[in-house]
């Protein structure tokens, strides 16, 4: 966890992160926490959505498939990143009030962080190959997992590979969407905002605990990013 001693400070550039969950294996996954880690296995529903809601939201990818060829997903992200960057430029009094809500500020500092963060990442959605899990998970990090990226692998100018499994295709928000696992998981690549998560801190409280605890922190969690979107990604829904 990165400590510093001013919490206004914030470090130029996206910074090489150290991950809470799954550091042995290198991966950075999304797996679904209900106050604490899900990966403890309690505290989690037992009811999956019908089948045909699970339709409803797009087939898994069976290998890797570009996320163009996922319109249900694609044009969502679309929308919602739109108007995240607009809600960005705007800087009106709602707009700042998700910020500190999600960041704990509202400065010029963090707005310039995250029209940074989110301009890599509207910039990276081209280039997004979906993949299904691999064969190294574990049937219990199978059914906890939304979806999980290997940054360390990846090559500046080649495409941005996201595992999603079973979870990420019956997420449809709130509080995660399948657009929002996307953001999430892509801002953990190094180029394109090097956030982390924090084992202890999933969900909506545990990124409120980190807003309360570091800005510096909330900028670079991933939940934290993925649930500033996913308010903009409700309000794109609500003017579709």
């Amino acid at each position: 966890m990165r400590e510093i001693s001013n919490p206004e400070f914030l470090p130029e550039g996206p910074q090489e992160p150290v991950f809470g969950a799954s550091a042995d294996e290198g991966k950075s996954m999304r797996t679904r926490m209900l106050g604490r880690s899900a990966m403890e296995g309690s505290n989690r529903p037992e009811v999956a959505p019908r089948a045909a809601e699970r339709a409803s939201l797009g087939e898994l990818p069976r290998a890797g498939e570009p996320l163009e060829r996922h319109p249900e997903v694609a044009e969502p992200l679309r929308q919602g990143l739109e108007h995240t960057r607009a809600g960005i430029e705007r800087w009106n009094e709602q707009d700042q009030a998700r910020a500190e809500h999600w960041f704990g500020s509202s400065s010029p500092e963090v707005r310039e962080h995250l029209r940074g963060t989110f301009e890599r990442i509207d910039g990276a959605k081209s280039e997004v190959r979906l993949r299904p899990f691999g064969p190294e998970l574990t049937n219990e990090e199978r059914a906890n997992t939304f979806a999980y990226v290997e940054p360390y692998l990846h090559v500046q100018g080649q495409e941005y590979d996201v595992h999603v499994g079973e979870l990420y295709s019956e997420a449809d928000g709130p509080p995660d969407s399948q657009s929002g696992v996307i953001v999430h998981e892509l801002s953990h690549f190094y180029d394109l905002g090097a956030t982390e998560d924090f084992e202890d801190d999933y969900g909506h409280d545990g990124a409120r605990r980190v807003a309360d605890r570091s800005v510096t922190d909330a900028l670079y969690t991933g939940d934290n990013i993925e649930y500033f979107y996913e308010e903009y990604e409700q309000e794109a829904r609500r003017a579709r």
